[in-house]
């Protein structure tokens, strides 16, 4: 979905809505995405302002499809210290 394809997708999809995203075709993961049945706001909700749709519930973690484990992992490098802040979409437990 081209970047424009966001405001078109906004128009389409209604709250509450299921549908299926398939992510790289050639491994065929396909993901069930339910759209919530309020409005929110991310900023109340998540300290956030997205700018494009944002999934911001559900179970696992997403692989990256490159088998990488951070932003510029080159394979060879040592993994970097984990931040001392939180994401915005992040709770500690």
């Amino acid at each position: 979905m081209g970047e424009t394809g966001f405001d078109e997708f906004g128009r389409v999809v209604t709250l509450g809505a299921e549908f299926q995203y398939a992510f790289d075709l050639g491994e065929e993961w396909v993901h069930r995405c339910v759209v919530g049945d309020r409005k929110i706001d991310p900023l109340d909700e998540f300290g956030v302002v997205p700018d494009k749709p944002l999934p911001y519930r559900g179970w696992g973690s997403i692989p990256d499809q490159y088998g990488r484990n951070w932003d510029g992992d080159d394979g060879e490098s040592p993994m970097p210290q984990r931040p001392q802040a939180l994401h915005a979409m992040q709770t500690r437990q």
